[in-house]
């Protein structure tokens, strides 16, 4: 499960003191013994494992798996110095490493040197293919996601301890892309609603006003479809890759967290928490202008049954509200993931398509824009082009197509936003 927004306070300001651990063991090694200035690593043990750390990262750039590491962390393995919103144990790592992946996908890491003192190593790196990321269809100016020195611990013949990173990267987190046409219409409104369901009611999802997508975030909802001229499309999270499950009316499935459903404009189907415990997932969407700006409630009832929020048990928070856009037409692809950035860290980016992104934890400020940006004050509901001030917790800004921005974190703690995309395909 991902790490909710409030433990990455307490996992910032990890990341910050272990950096500088980071900086003062480098400086002492390098101070005591500096290293060659060829490219061969010091003969040893401990330098051959680190050695295979590279590669073993590498690998996981190139494959997406990362069992190549198993062997080679310790039980306890800590990492020191990772995204602020991810674990610092190995499990954190090997996300870690599958979010770069698919943020850089040209992204190799090699050993310049290594030097071993003691059980410490420090290894000088040589990053390449950063240059060419991006992020959910973005295209950002990133920072290098890897620093140019890192430090290992090893004990008995495993690496219990990595400080390395950049402590002042961005976080970015993507939770997948999928296909998602959009229809050819002058003006657009971008939806983006999160539901909890408790156990008991049911929920209409479809709407006559554009396709939806159903992303689940936590517990199990359960999918029985009714009626759908096109199949209604199903991803699972554990198929990386796979194609997509076609449901049919009268057949169900059940989306356990990082599955994604697709359900095609017009079709109509209803969601339940499954197992006896709530169930939570963003709906994400495209309307013709004058609709309602979220999914359907209970769409296989007449008009005046009452809204979800008035339901016992169903609970929806509008994250995008009411704007409507021009969005190119055609296919496309839709993107969602969360971006997080420490005090002081600036994330530049460009726009080809839509994006919405909602503040979940922290403060937002934006710096050289240019195009469209508009902000959503989940106070009153105020919508503004202005781009002074900060963005706080449910605060949302919609970037329009074309438009580029720069966020940066204006707060103390860690920014956390959640972020949906819909760019064209090409």
């Amino acid at each position: 499960m991902r790490t909710r927004p409030h433990v990455c306070l307490f996992v910032a300001a990890l990341a910050f003191a272990t950096g500088l651990v980071l900086q003062s063991l480098a400086a002492l090694l390098t101070e005591a013994s500096p290293m060659p200035d060829h490219e061969t690593a010091t003969a040893g043990s401990e330098v051959r494992l680190v050695g295979a750390f590279y590669d073993a990262v590498d690998a996981a750039f190139g494959s997406g798996q990362t069992a190549d590491l198993d062997p080679l962390l310790a039980p306890g393995f800590v990492e020191h110095g990772g995204p602020p919103d991810l674990p610092p144990t190995g499990a954190g790592l090997r996300q870690h490493l599958h979010a770069l992946a698919a943020t850089y996908p040209t992204l190799r890491l090699r050993e310049r040197d290594a030097f071993a003192r003691g059980d410490l190593v420090v290894a000088r790196v040589v990053v390449a293919g950063a240059e060419r990321g991006g992020f959910l269809g973005l295209l950002a100016d990133l920072p290098p996601p890897w620093g140019a020195v890192d430090v290992f611990r090893i004990a008995d013949g495993a690496i219990a301890e990595h400080w390395g990173g950049d402590a002042a990267a961005p976080g970015l987190d993507p939770f997948g892309q999928w296909p998602f046409d959009v229809t050819s219409v002058a003006l657009l409104t971008p939806a983006l609603t999160r539901t909890r369901l408790d156990a008991g009611p049911s929920f209409g999802l479809g709407t006559d006003l554009g396709p939806e997508a159903v992303f689940a975030e936590a517990g199990r909802l359960a999918v029985a479809v009714a009626s759908a001229a096109d199949p209604v499309r199903l991803w699972r999270a554990t198929d990386a890759g796979a194609p997509p499950t076609s449901l049919a009316p009268g057949m169900a499935a059940v989306l356990t967290p990082g599955d994604l459903l697709l359900v095609p404009q017009g079709a109509r189907a209803t969601a339940i928490a499954d197992g006896g415990a709530p169930a939570t997932f963003l709906g994400v969407g495209l309307r013709q202008p004058a609709g309602e700006t979220r999914l359907s409630p209970a769409a296989l009832t007449p008009p005046a049954v009452p809204g979800p929020n008035a339901t016992p048990g169903v609970a929806i928070a509008d994250l995008a509200g009411t704007l409507s856009v021009a969005v190119p037409s055609g296919p496309a692809r839709l993107g969602l993931g969360r971006a997080t950035l420490v005090p002081g860290a600036a994330l530049p980016i460009r726009a080809p398509g839509i994006a919405v992104l909602e503040v979940e934890a922290g403060a937002l400020g934006l710096t050289d824009t240019a195009g469209v940006v508009w902000t959503r004050s989940a106070a009153d509901g105020a919508v503004t082009t202005a781009t002074d001030g900060t963005r706080t917790t449910g605060d949302a800004i919609v970037v329009e197509p074309g438009a580029t921005t720069e966020l940066h974190n204006a707060g103390d703690g860690p920014l956390v936003l959640l972020v949906a995309t819909i760019t064209p395909a090409s």
